[in-house]
This record gives C-alpha cells, sequence and structure tokens, in this order.
C-alpha cells in the first residue's frame, strides 16, 4: 500500500495503463452526518480526478516491484526446500483514500476504504479459498507467535488467529509445536468466544482548529496549518502544499488540484466495525468523535468522555457509508454498541475483547 510519491521502477513506468480509483458511490461523496474534515470538502474538480487517477497507477506500478520481491522470496523459500512448511502472511497496515469520501489521497478515516484490508495466509493446515476472518492489525504478533509454538503474553491486546484459519480436522498437518499451541488457544475460545467487532482507534496529527486559534493567517485554497498534519492533494510540484513530490505521467504537468486538508481536529475517533447476526441487520459500522483530547488524556486512555458526534452505518443496507442512521437508529441497539465499544477502550492485553 505505498504512499505518496509512489514512484515506480523505470521498467513499469508504462504498466497499469488501465488503472483508476474506483468509482464507487463514496468517491466524490459527502453530506450531512459527517464529521468536520469530511462534510467540510468541496467536490472534487476535474484536474482533482485526474491526479487521483495517476495516483491509483503509480500505486500499482510500484506494487508490481513488491511483487517481484515477493517472488524472489519463494523461488528461495522453495530452493532450500522449506516451502511447504512455511507459513506466509501478505497484508497491509491500513487501506487508501483515491477520491472516496472526497479525501483525495492518505488515510486516517474510519470508513472501510481507509481501514479494511485484505489479508493473504498460506501454510501448513490452512485450506484454499476465502475463510473471513474478523481480526486487526493486534492480532498479528500472537498469530506469529502461536506459528512458533510460543502462546500470546498477557499484555498483548491481540489474539492468534489460527484458531479460525486451521479447522480441527486439519491439525495433523501441522507441526507439533504448533499444533499444540493452537489447541491451547483453541480450548480458551470456550471461556471467551472470538470477537463479534474490531476496534478502530485515531487521534488526529494536528492542524488549525477552531478550539485552539494558533493566529496564523489562512490562505483561500491552501488551508496553511501552523502545525501538525500537513494539508494535502494529489498534485504537483507547481502548488506550495501538495501531496506528490514527482508528477510521473507527461498529462500531469501544468494541472492544478485542490489544496484540501487531509486531517484535521474533528478526525480524533474511536470505532467498531461489528458482524453480529444476533444485533439488528447484523453488520454496523459505529464511531464516536471527539474534537478535543490532550496528550496527557491519551495516555492516560481517558479520552472519548465528551462525544461530539456519532457516527452509524448499516453495511448491509448501505455498505459505502452514505447514510449516518445514528439518530434514526433503536436505541437498545445504540445502547448495545456504546457497551460494546467501551469493552475495547481503554482496554489492555487480556482484558480485551
Amino acid at each position: 500500500c505505498p504512499h505518496t510519491p509512489a514512484i515506480p521502477s523505470i521498467k513499469y513506468n508504462e504498466s497499469c495503463v488501465n488503472v483508476t480509483s474506483p468509482r464507487l458511490p463514496n468517491y466524490n461523496f459527502t453530506g450531512p452526518g459527517f464529521h468536520q474534515l469530511v462534510a467540510s470538502q468541496p467536490p472534487l474538480t476535474h484536474d482533482d480526478e485526474i491526479l487521483i487517477d495517476d495516483l491509483a497507477r503509480r500505486r500499482c506500478q510500484t506494487l508490481l516491484s513488491v511483487d517481484d520481491a515477493h517472488a524472489e522470496l519463494i523461488a528461495a523459500v522453495k530452493s532450500i526446500g522449506a516451502w511447504d512448511n512455511t507459513y506466509w502472511v501478505i497484508s497491509s497496515d491500513h487501506g487508501y483514500n483515491l477520491g472516496h469520501h472526497r479525501i483525495p489521497s492518505n488515510k486516517f478515516l474510519l470508513y472501510d476504504h481507509a481501514v479494511r484490508i485484505p489479508a493473504v495466509v498460506r501454510g501448513p493446515g490452512i485450506k484454499p479459498g476465502s475463510n473471513p476472518v474478523l481480526g486487526t492489525n493486534v492480532d498479528y504478533a500472537p498469530t506469529w507467535l502461536a506459528m512458533a509454538g510460543i502462546a500470546t503474553p498477557a499484555t498483548y491486546d491481540g489474539r492468534s488467529i489460527l484458531t479460525q484459519l486451521i479447522p480441527q480436522d486439519a491439525e495433523a498437518e501441522i507441526p507439533e509445536p504448533t499444533r499444540l499451541q493452537l489447541q491451547s488457544d483453541r480450548a480458551g475460545l470456550v471461556a471467551k468466544p472470538w470477537r463479534t467487532e474490531q476496534f478502530h482507534q485515531y487521534y488526529n496529527q494536528g492542524g488549525p482548529s477552531p478550539y485552539y486559534p494558533q493566529g496564523c493567517e489562512q490562505v483561500p485554497n491552501e488551508f496553511m496549518p501552523c502545525e501538525g498534519w500537513a494539508p494535502g492533494s494529489s498534485t504537483n510540484p507547481t502548488q506550495k502544499a501538495g501531496d506528490l513530490s514527482e508528477p510521473r505521467f507527461p498529462r500531469d504537468m501544468g494541472l492544478m488540484a485542490t489544496v484540501r486538508p487531509l486531517d484535521d481536529y474533528s478526525n480524533t475517533y474511536i470505532g467498531l466495525n461489528v458482524i453480529d447476526s444476533t444485533l439488528g441487520s447484523g453488520r454496523y459500522k459505529y464511531g464516536e468523535y471527539q474534537y478535543v483530547c490532550t496528550t496527557d488524556q491519551i495516555i492516560a486512555k481517558n479520552c472519548f468522555g465528551d462525544i461530539q458526534m456519532y457516527q452509524l452505518f448499516d453495511l448491509v443496507a448501505d455498505p459505502y457509508e452514505l447514510n449516518n442512521i445514528y439518530n434514526s437508529t433503536d436505541t437498545a441497539i445504540l445502547k448495545e454498541l456504546a457497551t460494546r465499544m467501551r469493552a475495547h477502550y481503554p482496554c489492555q492485553g487480556v482484558a480485551c475483547p
């Protein structure tokens, strides 16, 4: 998942010709029910869209070199005869914005295009095909330890996903240390079943805020920051506050993207992605936003006691997160979501769901 400027190898400069940002329903979309960062975004211009598509193409080109490295690793492992007893985990740390909810680049949002990531796992005992697991990035370390036959330390927030990937009838196929740890972890599911929600947490990285006026002049269409995360766009060096340092396609030259904030004071949140057939529609994205959260509160884990905004999306009826239904949802569902949220924040180690 390369960041900007996403400069590819020269040999791939002509690749990914038809790649563009996916024109999903949330592309170039905002509306009521969103926090300030999203609600205030102006529509994407024609130049914006060209540059966003070129960023998408550059990202594709850059990933081709990752494919090359992966192929070389596979060849090396096969050459020493370790292919059949090696676990492979391929994933990313986040998604990416490419014009979705009008954010031209980067990540930071609670929505699926920014936080939902694929994971491909291969190895002894894992059957081919789709096997969805409600995991998070904190589960990787416990999973790798379990592969080595090591128990998850009590201070770790995550859990090994091998219990979700390897069926009991395949345990005989895996190395003994892994099998023994898997059996121990599987037994633990009786007292503590696998989670029904993913937890997300993000603290904005600064910039102008009405809560802390910084006394710096704001220039129209430039969003000049005084501190913290700089604004940006999918643009080129002809712009003072752009997010791409080197254009790589001739058509980029002379284009001017709209400079807009990629992050701001309103974008501090905790959230849940819920998959639970016993709750309402069974699929929800729930978020609580607190616009001011001090460093001391962050360290002490006692933010989010003064919520400025709530978001709730029914991911069955609204998979692209267009309509905030918080104010029209049954209070019993809202109470349950809030209760589950507080089980994750501020949990630590084995106390986490």
